[in-house]
């Protein structure tokens, strides 16, 4: 019979008898934006849902017969140091069978999404070593730079958690835990998929590109690392045209995000 997989929003869980309905129809697996752990993070990105909601809907969905695949968010400046740790214990306690852990995405140099346009690579800003920038704007690779962390050092960390939290020792205690032939297979292919993914990934030349240019807007105060904004502001208004007065303050910092998160995943 037919197997369909729906992306849907976590506020969903609300309508039991459509879910029903969906499970019947041959729906087997829902694709669920979660997007971030962080209550402050899910308001910026205006998802209307908090994360106890996040977590009721896991439960609900499962308790219909669906398999589930997570989908998170990584390198906002709300994220917290521990938000990768926290990632791992909620796919073990929720049993998710598989997820998508994704760097922050929007087009370079657009203004009014995520954060300000000079936070995210120019166009050009992988010329030098003769590679276009559109070739790395397809949701796997950090385009932007983070505030408290180098982009190539989200990116390596996001391969790591990716890679961890699909070993197979998960995989033997999910077939433990969850004793469904279904949420193995799924989380088997996730295994399989993430490995395929990092190997891309390492073959791409993005690391070695990355880690050359961010140097130069990076400085560590304070034990952590810090973004050198007004550098990158800046940068921007030169490549734009614009003049350059004196940044005050908190100026580079302007403009914060004004969009919905990955078009609201709804």
């Amino acid at each position: 019979g037919l197997k369909a997989t729906l992306l849907v929003r976590a506020d969903l869980c609300r309508d039991v008898e459509l879910l029903k309905l969906m499970r019947a129809a041959g729906v087997t697996n829902l694709s669920v934006g979660i997007e971030s752990l962080n209550d402050k993070t899910l308001g910026d990105f205006r998802k209307k849902v908090s994360f106890d909601m996040n977590r009721r809907a896991i439960d609900i969905f499962h308790e219909c017969g669906f398999t589930i695949t997570g989908l998170f968010i990584a390198g906002y400046d709300t994220d917290e140091p521990d938000c990768f740790e926290k990632m791992g214990s909620f796919i073990r306690e929720t049993g998710i069978e598989k997820w998508r852990v994704s760097p922050l995405t929007q087009m370079p140099e657009s203004e009014n999404q995520f954060m300000p346009a000079h936070r995210y690579f120019l166009w050009d800003e992988f010329a030098p070593f003769g590679r276009d920038v559109a070739d790395y704007c397809n949701g796997e690779f950090v385009v932007f730079y983070p505030k408290n962390i180098r982009p190539s050092t989200l990116q390596e960390k996001i391969m790591e958690f990716n890679l961890s939290a699909s070993g197979f020792a998960g995989l033997v205690k999910l077939m433990l835990y969850k004793r469904n032939a279904a949420s193995v297979k799924q989380r088997a292919l996730n295994i399989i998929a993430e490995k395929i993914l990092a190997k891309g990934i390492a073959a791409s030349g993005y690391m070695e590109m990355v880690k050359e240019i961010e140097g130069e807007f990076y400085e560590e105060r304070d034990g952590s690392m810090q973004l050198k904004e007004d550098d990158l502001l800046k940068r921007y208004r030169e490549k734009k045209g614009f003049q350059n007065p004196p940044v005050q303050d908190g100026e580079a910092a302007t403009g914060i995000i004004t969009a919905a998160a990955s078009a609201d995943r709804s």
